[in-house]
């Protein structure tokens, strides 16, 4: 978005004085409070006029980085729903200043914590350092057999609710695990959004192919 921004300013001008870090806290909370509309927090402000560090919103324009075109509420690592995004390079390698060129696939906060700082772009690659993370956090759950209806109802109250429980969440983390089912998952959304041949960009593999695909039958 982009509003016409003047070319000079007088010297009360509004500016800031901080790091570049902080000006974007800074810009994006004057912006929100003059425009009453929250930005998103992978958003991006520069400003067009002669002022560094200009905090006139009528001189900013926001930037939000490029969305690889997944499905925006299903996590691209384990398909669960989301609400946020994941950068394919971490910040300690891109510093801050390009933040906002770096291109984001939807992500749920868990799996984003467990790829951290990974250096790897490869939507594949990152993928799978989540679902390690997701099997090694959940053994005692994958290692648990799935007890049958039968096997519950012999159980007393308590201990049909605890195993129903267990149940439930075993075969959450089998879906997660066995993620995507379509082995061109991430080919297609990349192609979407017009990269052609991204396996040659080291961004995904050519087919998708999920830590544990014998849990698939969970996952369907």
């Amino acid at each position: 978005m982009r509003s016409k921004s003047p070319t000079t300013h007088d010297a009360k001008s509004p500016r800031w004085s901080g790091n570049p870090r902080q000006y974007q806290i800074a810009a994006q909370t004057v912006w929100t409070q003059r425009n009453q509309r929250g930005l998103l927090p992978w958003t991006w402000v520069t400003v067009d006029c002669n002022v560094d560090q200009c905090l006139d919103p009528p001189c900013m324009t926001i930037h939000r980085p490029v969305r690889i075109d997944y499905p925006r509420a299903t996590c691209a690592y384990c398909g669960e729903g989301c609400s946020g995004v994941d950068h394919l390079l971490p910040e300690p390698w891109t510093g801050s200043s390009v933040r906002h060129m770096v291109a984001v696939v939807p992500s749920c906060g868990n799996c984003n914590s467990r790829i951290g700082d990974s250096p790897s772009p490869n939507v594949s690659t990152r993928r799978k350092v989540a679902q390690l993370s997701i099997e090694r956090r959940n053994k005692h759950l994958l290692v648990r057999p799935i007890k049958s209806e039968s096997d519950i109802a012999n159980l007393g109250h308590a201990m049909r609710s605890v195993a129903q429980a267990n149940n439930e969440k075993t075969e959450r983390v089998r879906a997660r695990l066995a993620w995507p089912l379509d082995p061109h998952y991430d080919l297609r959304a990349f192609q979407r959004s017009g990269i052609e041949d991204p396996e040659s960009l080291g961004l995904c593999n050519l087919q998708s192919t999920p830590l544990r695909p014998e849990y698939r039958s969970v996952a369907s």
